[in-house]
């Protein structure tokens, strides 16, 4: 599959993780049109761009018409912000449930990579850089994009952004990651960082796509439910972070994913039940 990794020069982490997967990788520069580097070598190809990566709708279609490449995938190397300051690497999907406003469009979700964004936080999760926590954070910002994407970043200071070692480590888990095997869900409930759901990951071979937490469960209807079945490839299950204190909203978005054509996974049993 033609995975293209994003490099975004204005952003110190992506140039961190990029300029250190260029090395390792042997990428080699092939050509340049409309403010894009194109890269490639055995492992695949990379492209950096001189604009914000979040902002850039249809930046697979670019590459396509400038480079003549189609993207099956895109990865995008960033930085990661916290109020904590933790020092983190994050793996997300990407869309927005409500309004578009930091990126891409509003109610619009991006296909999701289950298998790979899974599969990249294992990796990174049995090689982490020492210090740094290794999360799945639940869908945000943009860019629209139609071809499959995930952000894998470096959090959540400068000090973090431009440690030369954690960016080495996180080259070296994109390069070599695989697709993990197993079932793919969305995870619906718990917080942004998605910890409920890396536990059962990490237990089961369950791959995660998108993720509704519960500070966006009130944005989700039916509209919003297909997009994330829609936008959720090779995915026929959910999962749900149990909590009491939204029970009653996650039972409702539960209900609209159902509706939306998604069976409902039982992680409370000593395996799951499909």
């Amino acid at each position: 599959m033609n995975t293209v990794f994003i490099l975004c020069e204005g952003d110190p982490a992506s140039q961190n993780v990029g300029r250190k997967l260029e090395k390792k990788g042997s990428f080699t520069l092939e050509s340049t049109a409309s403010g894009k580097h194109f890269y490639k070598s055995e492992r695949g190809y990379m492209v950096s761009i001189d604009s914000i990566h979040i902002r850039r709708e249809g930046l697979d279609a670019e590459i396509e018409k400038d480079f003549g490449l189609r993207p099956d995938r895109l990865v995008f190397m960033s930085t990661h912000r916290s109020e904590s300051n933790t020092p983190a690497v994050t793996f997300h999907p990407i869309g927005n449930y409500g309004d578009a406003k930091l990126g891409g469009r509003a109610r619009t979700l991006v296909p999701s990579c289950p298998e790979l964004m899974t599969g990249a936080l294992l990796s990174m999760n049995a090689s982490a850089h020492q210090g740094y926590q290794v999360t799945f954070e639940a869908t945000h910002h943009g860019p629209a994009l139609s071809t499959p994407a995930m952000f894998a970043e470096i959090g959540s200071d400068e000090s973090a952004w431009m440690d030369g070692a954690a960016g080495n480590s996180v080259a070296e888990v994109l390069l070599e990651m695989k697709e993990a095997e197993g079932t793919n869900a969305i995870g619906i409930g718990g917080g942004h960082y998605c910890s409920r759901f890396k536990e059962i990951t990490q237990k089961r071979k369950i791959n995660f796509g998108h993720f509704i937490p519960n500070h966006n469960l009130h944005l989700v209807d039916e509209t919003v439910a297909a997009e994330v079945a829609g936008k959720s490839p090779r995915t026929a299950f959910f999962a749900v972070h149990e909590d009491r204190k939204n029970s009653a909203e996650i039972e409702r978005v539960a209900k609209l994913m159902e509706g939306a054509g998604l069976k409902r996974l039982d992680h409370s049993a000593a395996d799951f039940r499909i």
